[in-house]
């Protein structure tokens, strides 16, 4: 039986198919455990903790799918002593960690691929943190905002008021609770770090089935044959993308999702089905 802890529901109902499945409320008798690892932040991280340290006492091989790279060296460097395996969605990843990227069902809606009437909403917005990704989110929606002031681009990171009012000059405005149904675009900001790496957004695959065309920016060392004409180094081909967004949408999203499929099958979730069934 597979113990799991703060799993997805997609891959809850895949591996569910073939293999005995359990929540581990209250320590239940495993023959091995799959976590998407919680940050420290988090209101489960202390269930998560107490977890860990029963199973691992048992010997109990342990799957610690560090989804946001916040495992720290301190946790690791104790964790790695025990049957633990680890995954993170890097391809130039850490020291003791597998690649296993973000993973998609290979299901899309068919109804992203109809020719929309109207524009949406929001023409380019970001979700998340912005904290290290800040040079990238000024050069590239800052500076669309306020070289194309008609175009709504929306935020809803937590920013300092002086941020706030600076952004305001260039018509880049927060949003709380983005509706994704409403936007158009989303470039894949990251850090200096996240870029050197490999890492792409957790909810990349979330994005593309609400419609919403993501595209790489030029600094991004890695999936750059994947992205293609998605790659975004001039504002001036950002614009012309959004301009054309209810035309093109079905083709961008389509050519996008089966470059990656085709180029990077560990994108499909029968890759991390294989890696769990495999390891536990």
């Amino acid at each position: 039986m597979l113990g799991v802890f703060n799993i997805k529901e997609d891959l809850w109902k895949i591996l569910s198919k073939s293999r005995k499945m359990i929540t581990l409320e209250h320590f239940p008798d495993v023959s091995g455990i799959f976590i998407d690892w919680v940050k420290k932040d988090h209101l489960e991280y202390p269930k998560q903790a107490a977890i860990i340290e029963h199973y691992v006492k048992k010997g109990v091989p342990i799957i610690i799918y560090d989804r946001f790279l916040t495992l720290g060296k301190k946790e690791f460097n104790w964790l790695k002593k025990f049957d633990i395996s680890f995954f993170e969605p890097a391809i130039n990843n850490r020291t003791g960690f597998e690649y296993v990227p973000q993973w998609t069902d290979g299901y899309f809606y068919d109804s992203l691929f109809v020719i929309e009437d109207e524009k949406r909403k929001y023409d380019l917005i970001h979700t998340g943190i912005l904290s290290d990704r800040m040079a990238s989110f000024e050069k590239y929606y800052l500076k669309y905002a306020g070289l194309f002031p008609k175009k709504n681009v929306v935020y809803d990171s937590e920013l300092n008021d002086k941020k706030i009012i600076d952004y305001c000059d260039y018509n880049l405005n927060k949003v709380s609770g983005i509706n994704l149904n409403d936007a158009s675009f989303v470039i894949l900001i990251g850090s200096a770090t996240e870029y050197r790496i490999g890492y792409l957004r957790n909810d990349l695959f979330d994005l593309m089935k609400a419609g919403i065309v993501p595209l790489l920016p030029h600094e991004h060392r890695f999936f750059g044959t994947v992205f293609n004409h998605f790659i975004i180094s001039d504002i001036n081909d950002l614009d012309y993308y959004v301009c054309h967004y209810p035309k093109i949408k079905g083709v961008l999203l389509e050519e996008l999702y089966e470059n990656l499929l085709d180029q990077y099958p560990e994108f499909k979730i029968s890759f991390i089905v294989d890696k769990i069934n495999n390891y536990v």
